[in-house]
């Protein structure tokens, strides 16, 4: 058996997808990550199965915004950063 997996990244100003990656289900998603031109504000969601940290970081470093499941044993510190300008 195989399956597949579908990675999409939508514009949801034109409803149109920007980009649509369909894989092997068995590939990881850093293989297409890198090809998605994501920007601040871009908002990335994720299932249970997709953990990496620098990942997330690089994301909160860039103003790229993010959702995702996390496993229960998962220790995380969440910080918010407020600007006023």
């Amino acid at each position: 058996m195989g399956g597949i997996k579908i990675n999409l990244q939508y514009d949801i100003n034109h409803s149109v997808p920007d980009y649509v990656f369909i894989i092997n289900a068995v590939e990881h998603e850093n293989n297409t990550l890198k090809d998605m031109r994501l920007k601040k504000g871009d908002t990335v969601t994720f299932d249970l199965g997709y953990c990496n940290y620098e990942t997330f970081g690089n994301f909160f470093e860039n103003g790229v915004l993010f959702v995702t499941l996390n496993c229960a044993n998962t220790m995380a510190r969440i910080s918010r950063t407020l600007c006023q300008g």
